[in-house]
């Protein structure tokens, strides 16, 4: 099948990088397979891998695609054994356009969730349309220097193009509604950090680094407000040098690690 094809390829394509990957007749496949070894038998179209010393693993529809399990509609797991694994991606969706392209979408990966008509979402429900996540384990450490760790990582290469118009970015949030509706608790971009209290806190909510024309770029149309700074657990707020719900605070801002203040109050006069 055309279908198990695809999914035999891209996982050859995930697994083979920096892994011990051959291929050839059922038969003449290792009969003492190390462990990430990875064998396709052209001959009976069927893809091997050795999680297990002298062991090999049949990759079918069955193995890769639980089709019975709700919690997993496609399941690639792997786990690295190598300090130096060099590049391993472990799903890869690649794309390449034509000669020229006037319309239409290409997307690498789409990730896309439907809340069914009058389906009410409540309690402690979390809906994704993708989710990137980075855990550490236990005692584990971070100590990258220049490199960099995320949950969800966005790369834009344009050193080999030209960028004449429309909306450039590395990440996009585009909120889309055509009712019309107030949408108090919608936000473009929300960013939680850890409610705890001095020295515990985490660095910043935003940072930059760069050259730009300007630090923050706002449309005209209907922009009521620039920042709001709610009151956190710590008894003060986000970014507050006063007490919370005082007259005049101040919202603390580091350029090039010098420290600014910008004033703010919760009187418009």
């Amino acid at each position: 099948m055309i279908a198990t094809r695809i999914l035999k390829q891209m996982i050859i394509g995930s697994l083979s990088g920096g892994n011990d990957f051959a291929y050839g007749l059922d038969a003449l496949k290792d009969t003492s397979p190390g462990v990430t070894q990875t064998y396709y038998s052209f001959d009976t179209d069927k893809l091997y891998y050795c999680e297990v010393a002298g062991t090999w693993i049949e990759y079918n529809e069955q193995t890769v695609r639980k089709v019975t399990a709700f919690d997993a509609g496609l399941t690639s797991a792997f786990t690295e054994i190598s300090a130096t694994p060099g590049t391993h991606r472990q799903i890869y969706g690649k794309l390449t356009s034509f000669t020229s392209m006037s319309s239409g979408n290409l997307v690498g990966v789409r990730g896309e969730v439907t809340v069914a008509p009058s389906c009410a979402v409540s309690g402690s429900s979390f809906i994704y349309g993708t989710q990137g996540k980075l855990i550490l384990g236990a005692s584990a450490e971070l100590d990258i220097g220049s490199a960099h760790a995320c949950g969800v990582y966005g790369q834009l290469d344009i050193s080999a193009g030209t960028c004449t118009a429309g909306h450039i970015a590395c990440i996009i949030a585009s909120i889309q509604d055509s009712s019309n509706t107030a949408r108090a608790v919608v936000d473009g971009i929300y960013v939680e950090c850890p409610q705890y209290g001095s020295g515990g806190e985490v660095n910043s909510v935003l940072k930059g680094f760069g050259s730009v024309a300007v630090g923050i770029d706002l449309g005209a149309t209907n922009m009521t407000s620039l920042f709001s700074v709610p009151e956190v657990a710590s008894g003060k707020t986000c970014f507050s040098e006063g007490a919370p719900g005082a007259a005049d605070e101040k919202i603390l801002i580091t350029v090039g690690g010098v420290s600014h203040y910008l004033a703010v109050s919760s009187s418009s006069s």
